[in-house]
């Protein structure tokens, strides 16, 4: 499933801080990433944002994961506001988490997302399989 935020300034917080995000897509957009907030907390009405990833073909990949930029933007075309739960569910496809990269204490705002069947975000923005990396197969000489 996924989290319903009190309010977008929580969700602007968990992102420059580096903190997990949960959201969902919507039917046939996985290129879309919502999450919701609002002080009903799933009852009658909702609102969403949407974030945006950034830098298309530009990640930092790490174990497997593509971690790319993302930011939310202050733009009202990128919000929908006072939506019926109800109706919102029924058009969602996928749930995700957000898991921040931060490198020696450092986070830019970047976010692998992994989908709630195993599937991740990869650096051109699509939902896919994970691609393995060296890194998995390194083995500890001691």
């Amino acid at each position: 499933m996924y989290y319903q935020y009190d309010s977008v300034e929580q969700i602007e917080r968990k992102m420059k801080l580096g903190e997990v995000i949960s959201g969902f897509t919507l039917k046939n957009r996985n290129d879309i990433l919502m999450v919701a907030y609002g002080e009903t907390h799933r009852r009658e009405f909702m609102n969403c944002v949407e974030l945006k990833r950034q830098n298309k073909g530009v990640a930092h990949k790490f174990v497997g994961l593509a971690y790319v930029q993302f930011e939310m933007t202050k733009d009202k075309l990128n919000f929908l506001e006072e939506v019926h739960v109800s109706t919102t569910e029924l058009r969602m496809d996928h749930y995700f988490l957000m898991l921040p990269l931060i490198d020696n204490g450092n986070f830019e705002q970047h976010f692998a997302v992994i989908y709630n069947d195993w599937d991740v975000g990869d650096e051109n923005f699509n939902k896919g399989l994970p691609n393995l990396c060296p890194s998995c197969f390194r083995t500890n000489g001691l």
